[in-house]
């Protein structure tokens, strides 16, 4: 028996939960993807222009923010990377200059 008091409304989810849970997963996922890609990177990947003009804004951040930005930033770079190796992220959008991380140091470069 349908409660008459109930709506067809309340059944379907509305187009402003999904817009939520889409830019929730945005949120949420572009930054926790940072990690596995410089992993790849470091483990031989081809470095690529995807990956810098993907990654620049969080190497700004790194950049520009506080110390305690790029020393997680540099963390979640090397932490599934092996010993030795460095990985070069922009930090602006020109991808001109950037961060050079690496695990006995960082430091910046320009192109």
């Amino acid at each position: 028996m349908v409660n008459p008091g109930m709506s067809d409304s309340r059944k379907k989810t509305s187009a402003g939960f999904w817009i939520t849970v889409a830019v929730a997963a945005v949120l949420v996922g572009y930054p926790l993807s940072f990690g596995p890609a410089c992993w790849i990177l470091a483990r031989g990947g081809c470095h690529s222009r995807l990956f810098d003009h993907v990654y620049w804004p969080i190497g700004w951040c790194a950049d520009q923010g506080p110390f305690t930005m790029l020393k997680v930033v540099k963390w979640y770079a090397l932490i599934g990377s092996p010993p030795e190796s460095h990985i070069e992220l922009p930090s602006n959008a020109e991808l001109d200059s950037g961060i050079l991380i690496s695990e006995s140091s960082f430091g910046r470069y320009i192109n």
